[in-house]
């Protein structure tokens, strides 16, 4: 049943009992601010004389403090790093079945690494075509043997010459991305370099064989 609080005169179901009255609680606590700045002289002096006369106790609830703030600073660690690992596992699936997003994140590692730093890039900003329309272009051009399955890194362990199913296929430039150096996305090199016209799907092990020579 709600009562009146007779400090702020509202109705309330929160109330907090002291020696000076029934408050709810939102005035208790407005009240104790209030009174310990009034009166912090005598507050600090009292702490200070509980503190010299309570030595083992303090010391005590100060080591289970120290040790409470340890182990939620633990708790944080481990917990970030568990949300880190999460998220690794994520883009590795990500990776593997979104060919979109793997198009992307090699040809943003690929532009990264050539302007020697991390770059914010996007398809749609800084080339003129989406990625469906790349998708498209490269399936335009697939050989018999090529598909989204088996694009991918040369591995010279698991390729047979006489097993296409062991065949991989790179997005490879036609002018070699080494011959048309670029410094940022407005450089006519760039545009040259990542334009559908010079890129195409070639199987892995040719494109590691020619390198920059074509």
């Amino acid at each position: 049943m709600n009562r009146i609080c007779p400090k702020c005169k509202k109705d309330s179901c929160e109330f907090s009992s002291s020696k000076n009255g029934t408050y709810c609680k939102l005035c208790m606590k407005e009240y104790r601010k209030l009174h310990y700045i009034q009166n912090k002289d005598y507050y600090s002096s009292k702490n200070k004389k509980y503190r010299i006369e309570n030595k083992e106790k303090v010391k005590k609830l100060n080591r289970k403090y120290r040790e409470c703030t340890d182990y939620y600073k633990q708790y944080r660690k481990e917990n970030k790093i568990s949300l880190n690992e999460k998220k690794k596992v994520y883009l590795r699936n990500r990776y593997k079945n979104d060919i979109a997003f793997k198009l992307k994140t090699n040809i943003y590692q690929r532009v990264s690494k050539s302007l020697k730093g991390k770059v914010s890039l996007t398809l749609k900003e800084n080339l003129p075509y989406t990625t469906d329309e790349l998708i498209k272009h490269l399936e335009s051009q697939f050989e018999s043997w090529m598909n989204w399955d088996n694009y991918g890194k040369y591995n010279s362990r698991t390729w047979d010459d006489h097993d296409s199913s062991t065949w991989t296929w790179h997005v490879d430039h036609i002018v070699p991305h080494s011959q048309l150096k670029y410094t940022s996305f407005n450089d006519e090199n760039f545009k040259l370099c990542w334009s559908l016209d010079n890129l195409r799907p070639y199987p892995s092990k040719q494109n590691i064989k020619d390198g920059n020579r074509r």
